[in-house]
């Protein structure tokens, strides 16, 4: 009776040992070290994408805390869709969507309520490590933006300044894991916009209305994503750094988004359109038409 009591004994802890140490991948699920995400990847998700996408969710992590001693205070769960067909049902499942109103969606991913980013598995974007490191570092950090606000951001927020923000912060992971240098990146930005031969209307970039205004930018062909980058490179080089930046975020936890850049850059919003402008025609060698009177 004892020694049955006993096998009873060591098959119970067999099985919270099995249960406590069970692959997440045998569960569908991957989760990146230290946890900032936890994939949920749609059957037919290339394992070597999955394995780049927690290595942006890693470098993501180490980099903030070692240049900032800063940390996502909440796992984030990405929803990795395998095909075009499984980032619209997302967008159906997770934010209440019709499915025609997803059949209109340009992007390649999406961050979303509830601490959750969908993935466009159809996008050109899962060809190589480098271009899913940088988008999953451009999603996390509009996590990150969130958290600095407070909470507060999102629509109080200049939308190039946050987008802009997303790929120069995720153009600093790249060059943290060695993929990429930051005035490499924003100069591919840059060559997207000349080889176009489209003038970069930036006054249509900063009079748009809200997110649909920007995709329709975007959709038009002018390069929203593009232009906010180099214009969050100029704004960093000459105002304070990649750290003045994240001052900015901070500070919109508490003021309106006017207030916040004016404090924290030492110059008026309007002033910076005008000087940007005044830069960015030299840069292209163009004329480009400016209104600073009418901003995001």
């Amino acid at each position: 009776m004892k020694n049955r009591k006993i096998s009873w004994l060591r098959l119970a802890l067999a099985l919270f040992l099995a249960v406590c140490f069970i692959s997440p991948v045998s569960m569908g699920i991957v989760q990146s070290s230290p946890a900032v995400l936890t994939i949920v990847p749609d059957p037919g998700v290339p394992d070597i994408v999955l394995k780049h996408i927690t290595t942006g969710g890693d470098l993501f992590s180490a980099m903030f805390k070692e240049k900032y001693g800063l940390n996502l205070e909440k796992t984030v769960r990405l929803i990795m869709t395998a095909d075009r067909k499984g980032y619209e049902a997302a967008h159906v499942r997770y934010r209440g969507i019709t499915p025609e109103q997803a059949t209109r969606l340009r992007s390649n991913g999406m961050s979303i309520k509830n601490n959750t980013i969908l993935l466009n598995g159809a996008s050109d974007r899962f060809r190589s490590e480098q271009r899913i490191v940088l988008l999953v570092a451009h999603e996390l950090f509009h996590k990150m933006q969130v958290q600095l606000a407070e909470g507060k951001g999102g629509a109080r927020d200049y939308v190039w300044l946050r987008e802009g923000g997303c790929n120069y912060f995720a153009a600093m992971v790249g060059e943290y894991g060695g993929l990429i240098t930051v005035d490499q990146f924003v100069q591919e930005q840059l060559n997207t916009v000349k080889n176009t031969g489209i003038t970069p209307a930036l006054n249509r970039l900063l009079k748009h209305k809200g997110p649909d205004g920007w995709y329709k930018v975007r959709a038009d062909g002018l390069h929203p994503y593009e232009n906010a980058t180099v214009m969050v490179k100029y704004l960093a080089d000459n105002y304070g750094g990649h750290e003045k930046l994240l001052s900015y975020w901070k500070a919109l936890a508490k003021v309106d988004r006017a207030t916040a850049f004016s404090q924290t850059f030492g110059l008026s919003h309007d002033q910076f359109l005008a000087e940007f402008a005044k830069y960015y025609q030299k840069l292209l060698g163009g004329s480009i038409p400016v209104s600073v009177s009418e901003t995001l």
